[in-house]
Order: C-alpha cells, then sequence, then structure tokens
C-alpha cells in the first residue's frame, strides 16, 4: 500500500483499514468497488463491462465519486489561495467555530500541508 500511488479494493467501506490507512497518507483510496473481480493468479481484474484490466495498466481513480477510468488522466493542481469559494467560507468558518483545527501529520510534508490547508497545528 505504501508504494502504491492509489488504492482500489473490492471489499471494505470508508472506515476500512485500506480507507484509514490510505486518508492518513493522502493517498486517494476506492473501497468496496463490486464493478471488478480480481484474479490473484493471472494478475488481473475483470470490470462488469468485459474490460480486463492487467498488472502494469495504467487507471485513473476518482476518490470522491468513487470512479475508476482505463488509462491515464491529466490533473490539474488547485491553487486554494486564488480560489475565492474556498477562501469565502473558511473566513466564515473562522468567524463562528469554537475551538481550533489540528492534524494528524506524519511527516514535515504532511504538515506544511496541513497548514496551507489551515491546520493550527499538530496533534
Amino acid at each position: 500500500m505504501h508504494k502504491a500511488q492509489a488504492i482500489l479494493t473490492t471489499k471494505g467501506g470508508m472506515t476500512s483499514h485500506a480507507a484509514l490507512v490510505a486518508r492518513g497518507w493522502g493517498k486517494c483510496c476506492i473501497v468496496g468497488c463490486s464493478d471488478i473481480e480480481i484474479h490473484a493468479d493471472t494478475k488481473t481484474f475483470h470490470a462488469k463491462n468485459g474490460e480486463i484490466i492487467k498488472e502494469g495498466d495504467w487507471l485513473s481513480l476518482n476518490g470522491t465519486k468513487g470512479l475508476v477510468y482505463e488509462g491515464t488522466l491529466a490533473l490539474t493542481e488547485i491553487d486554494l489561495d486564488k480560489n475565492q469559494s474556498y477562501n469565502y467560507l473558511m473566513k466564515l468558518v473562522d468567524k463562528i467555530k469554537q475551538i481550533g483545527v489540528r492534524t494528524n501529520a506524519e511527516t514535515p510534508e504532511d504538515a506544511a500541508h496541513a497548514k496551507k490547508f489551515g491546520a493550527e497545528g499538530i496533534g
């Protein structure tokens, strides 16, 4: 799991081990994908639509929507500093929140990323 760029499983849910570990590492994870059947002996999985994906084939995952795409997709890095809707929402939250927001970070990179998203501390 640690070497994977993303994780796709046929079993599990939002609180499964794979989902929790992936979330902690900041990796995309889709769990409980019943539309595929994994064949460990041939290192393939078969999709309901008949597609066969082999070890080494490229996939792109959308963890928010639970979608799997064959091949690679162009990605866009979002600059939250320039996102007016996000900044407006965070200003509203700052006005009414009653507790500070802290994050769990395993690496300095994780801590920097969390601070960029507004975390007020690590712990």
